[in-house]
């Protein structure tokens, strides 16, 4: 997906869905292309003090492992949940205790639009079906994320503007 920007010194943000440390690795290092995105906490790569959230309010960790950026930001009360980022982006944490959110959150909150945009059409579009088999959710995601793609490109290529005869 992301070959058109090959070695052109990009930036994608990612959804957990195709957020991974192997992923961000290949990307930066044999493509030029760097990424920021959301983690599921349940990954094994994840420290587990990344994820305890007693005494946790409004904090934020960071880990750091070559040009890997591991953020676990605990929010302010009203959602008192871990968010977990992580970057090839950005280098180092914020240096100042009074941000409210640290960059590498308000960077993801500022690009992430595709997205969500795309997920919102998904659920609008769906084709899924409840199902306790996840091969066939796995199929469905992919359903949607066909049709989703399809109608992007055929309202790209002005196909109601042209004359068929």
């Amino acid at each position: 997906m992301t070959t058109p920007i090959h070695g052109m010194n990009r930036n994608c943000t990612f959804d957990y869905w195709f957020t991974s440390i192997n992923t961000a690795r290949k990307l930066y290092d044999d493509h030029a292309v760097t990424m920021v995105g959301t983690m599921k906490e349940n990954k094994a790569e994840i420290p587990p003090s990344f994820v305890e959230l007693r005494g946790r309010e409004n904090s934020a960790m960071f880990a750091f492992s070559g040009v890997l950026t591991l953020l676990s930001c605990c929010p302010p009360k009203p959602k008192k949940k871990i968010v977990m980022l992580l970057s090839t982006m950005h280098r180092r944490g914020d240096t100042t205790e009074t941000v409210r959110l640290p960059d590498m959150v308000q960077f993801y909150n500022e690009t992430k639009c595709g997205v969500d945009t795309f997920d919102q059409l998904c659920h609008r579009y769906s084709v899924s079906r409840r199902t306790r088999r996840w091969p066939l959710t796995v199929f469905y995601g992919l359903l949607n994320a066909v049709g989703v793609n399809s109608m992007i490109l055929l309202k790209g290529s002005h196909a109601d503007d042209k004359d068929v005869g």
